[in-house]
């Protein structure tokens, strides 16, 4: 009996040594669940720093209009440059006025490319007889031909020709104005033009894949 007591107690403290020994996890170390999800974080921050790296600043996007549009920064008296979203896409969003003109612009700059995806320009305040932009050189006074405003519309666009030009002339606030669009290569330009001065009154541009 007594050696079959000794046998258990031997038996039992075997096992609690064995049991004693097992290595303890550390605590430094990381499952590969978590390995896994410190790599992809990382990975996810530094694709958005080189997305964010490879955008144009907003000095840029006021270059860009400004230099499009034929104006100096210095003849503006309002100029404000926001980056914005468009469907997912980082854009500019840029206006400014010109008050020498009354004219405000706003363009819309990829800020990944540079490229103008559209802009469009408007006469404010706009008075009979006040001086206009892109206004024709000429001595006779009266109303201007179809085809004198139709060659003013088509100089806005580089390439453009008169197959790609629809307008009509229409009564708007008691002046005669011609309304119309240009279409090509990719864009559509509305635009609207005094009839007696040739000054664009409005001219709105957007890509036709958007």
């Amino acid at each position: 009996m007594k050696k079959r007591v000794l046998w258990i107690t031997a038996v039992a403290a075997l096992f609690i040594t064995a049991s004693g020994c097992a290595p303890a996890p550390q605590a430094g170390s990381q499952s590969a669940g978590a390995q896994t999800a410190n790599n992809t974080t990382s990975s996810a921050a530094q694709q958005s720093q080189t997305a964010s790296a490879s955008q144009i600043d907003e000095a840029a996007a006021q270059q860009i209009a400004l230099e499009h549009a034929g104006v100096a920064e210095s003849d503006t008296s309002f100029l404000m440059t926001k980056l914005d979203y468009d469907d997912g896409i980082a854009v500019y969003d840029v206006e400014f006025y010109v008050s020498a003109t009354n004219s405000e612009y706003d363009y819309e700059i990829d800020a990944a490319s540079g490229e103008i995806r559209s802009y469009d320009q408007d006469a404010e305040n706009y008075q009979p007889g006040a001086p206009q932009t892109n206004a024709p050189s000429t001595d006779t006074a009266g109303t201007l031909t179809e085809e004198e405003i139709r060659n003013i519309a088509l100089a806005r666009v580089s390439g453009a020709t008169e197959s790609d030009i629809r307008m009509r002339q229409e009564i708007d606030d008691g002046r005669s104005v011609y309304e119309g669009s240009i279409l090509y290569d990719g864009f559509e330009y509305d635009f609207e033009i005094d009839a007696t001065t040739g000054g664009i009154l409005s001219w709105e541009s957007e890509s036709v894949f958007d």
